[in-house]
């Protein structure tokens, strides 16, 4: 099985390194594929740039986890889910849908810190790293 990872398990990662609970979840899933998807490589970047982080180094460390583009059913996944959500009162960031919406392209659950959020997406399913 793999995971989508979502930006909070990119930033744990990248402030503790190898103290980090993301690191510890790592080190236990070796054998496991670990997807990240393209919005959450762009709020990273953004970071990385706004605290003007040496480019070098972010790109070796985003290197390693491959790369989930959108395609046409990740837009409609994300339509779809948008219009539950608001349907029944719900709300779940922007940013985030489009990390839900991938995870469920592709079948997989996402890997996440905000567990609350994201259980909100009907049908998705989340993993919260720090208890695993």
């Amino acid at each position: 099985m793999g995971y989508l990872l979502d930006t909070h398990f990119l930033v744990g990662l990248w402030r503790e390194r190898e103290r980090s609970i993301e690191a510890r979840f790592l080190d236990a899933n070796g054998d496991t594929v670990i997807v990240m998807p393209w919005i959450a490589k762009a709020e990273f970047m953004a970071g990385a740039f706004y605290a003007q982080h040496d480019l070098a180094s972010v790109a070796g460390f985003l290197a390693p986890f491959p790369l989930a583009l959108p395609t046409a059913d990740t837009l409609d996944r994300y339509a779809q889910a948008f219009a539950l959500l608001r349907r029944t009162q719900h709300h779940v960031g922007a940013n985030d849908l489009w990390i839900a919406a991938t995870a469920l392209e592709r079948g997989l659950p996402v890997l996440t810190g905000n567990v609350r959020e994201f259980s909100q997406v009907d049908g998705l399913r989340v993993i919260d790293y720090a208890a695993a």
